[in-house]
């Protein structure tokens, strides 16, 4: 099955359109923290105020925007491109010949898929939490979404990874719906 898994991965990462997919993401989550470093702000989404974004913020600032080209057209693009792309090309009937059951192709292609989200949102995550380090101004206290109650930094971290692991589930539920 890891051999499965690991020819699956393989077949993903060799297509131009999946690179060219992931050059776009990373582009547009740098153009974001861009945008995040001119203003010095974020004003959020249902009319709750702005923020000011620092380093303790910016990692789930900055994804609560990239989430939206995520999840409406980078995954379904990749999805698609690589289920149909199967089919379409014939590969499938390869796949067939080989001693494994179908339901261990699907398995593996849709754990592939998954490790393939996962290196989407661990390089978002990778790239808000550096740039956010080295470019922003440090803060002492972090405010969590929606409340006023100021938390210690350590709070952040824990707050960051739980927030990337709903975006990530969510990601994972998205694929199912397409």
């Amino acid at each position: 099955m890891l051999r499965i898994w690991r020819s699956e991965m393989e077949r993903i990462w060799n297509r131009k359109s999946t690179l060219l997919l992931y050059i776009a993401y990373i582009l547009i989550v740098v153009v974001i923290i861009c945008s995040h470093k001119v203003t010095g702000t974020k004003v959020l989404r249902f009319g709750e105020g702005t923020v000011a974004v620092n380093n303790l913020n910016l990692p789930w600032l900055m994804m609560s925007e990239v989430a939206l080209f995520l999840i409406t057209a980078i995954l379904p693009i990749l999805y698609v491109d690589q289920l149909s792309g199967d089919l379409y090309s014939g590969a499938y009937r390869l796949y067939m010949l080989r001693p494994y059951r179908r339901f261990q192709f699907w398995l593996a292609k849709l754990l592939a898929l998954s490790a393939s989200t996962g290196i989407f949102m661990g390089t978002s995550l990778l790239i808000g939490v550096l740039t956010g380090w080295l470019f922003f101004p440090h803060s002492s206290t972090f405010f969590k979404y929606g409340s006023s109650d100021a938390s210690p930094p350590s709070d952040a971290i824990l707050y960051i990874l739980v927030f990337y692991l709903v975006l990530t589930l969510v990601c994972f539920k998205s694929r199912e719906l397409l």
